[in-house]
């Protein structure tokens, strides 16, 4: 139904996200293809009659909430073993987060049934609003990428891939104002290459010009 490269185009969320790249990781390892669909937030389904060859969409009331907080995790490093554990039929996204690296943030396990609202959402941007009475994860159903950084409150904080190739922003009680922001470091260095050619290309221009001038 949507050309490649569609959802960028027109904002569209799509599962495998946009990259020039083919991704590794695009749909988590889980019991079925329905239950990856309800991880990724994807909020309706393509519905095929084969005997009327007819496609249609229809919306579902089982997915997960673009953002929202849990307050359990447990560290699986064997990525086989992080594959078997999401594909068990006892794994439940909505109350614990799977990491392969160990997040270094305590929380007690216990629900508080904090809330997350999306404020403003681009391309490279994500605001949020968030509200919690203990340290939780922020779960995002956004592809996993290098690059994105979180500020709460201003303060810069990593954004760890969970669930296999989503996205957590560890959170500290209280209400926060957070915003996620793609600033990879190659873009930095890339614009301080292109802006250090541009001076000595000036530079250079500058001193031939003055050459010829004085002669």
């Amino acid at each position: 139904i949507l050309d490649r490269n569609q959802g960028m185009v027109d904002r569209i969320f799509m599962m495998e996200g946009y990259t020039p790249l083919s991704l590794q990781r695009i749909y988590p390892p889980v019991k079925d293809f329905d239950r990856a669909c309800d991880l990724l937030n994807a909020k309706f389904r393509l519905v095929v009659d084969e005997s009327s060859r007819y496609m249609n969409l229809a919306p579902s009331n089982t997915y997960l909430p673009r953002a929202f907080f849990v307050y359990n995790s447990t560290v699986i490093r064997n990525e086989d073993s992080v594959r078997a554990f999401m594909m068990n039929p006892n794994f439940e996204p909505r109350s614990i987060a799977v990491f392969e690296d160990d997040p270094h943030f305590n929380v007690d396990g216990i629900a508080d049934g904090g809330n997350a609202t999306i404020t403003s959402y681009s391309l490279n941007k994500i605001s949020l609003i968030t509200e919690t009475k203990k340290n939780g994860f922020l779960m995002l159903s956004e592809i996993f990428y290098p690059g994105w950084v979180a500020y709460i409150d201003g303060t810069p904080s990593p954004v760890l891939r969970a669930n296999w190739s989503l996205r957590a922003v560890p959170v500290k009680s209280g209400k926060h104002e957070i915003v996620l922001r793609f600033e990879p470091e190659s873009f930095r260095m890339g614009a301080w290459i292109t802006l250090l050619t541009i001076l000595s290309s000036s530079a250079v221009i500058i001193f031939i010009r003055f050459k010829k001038k004085n002669k």
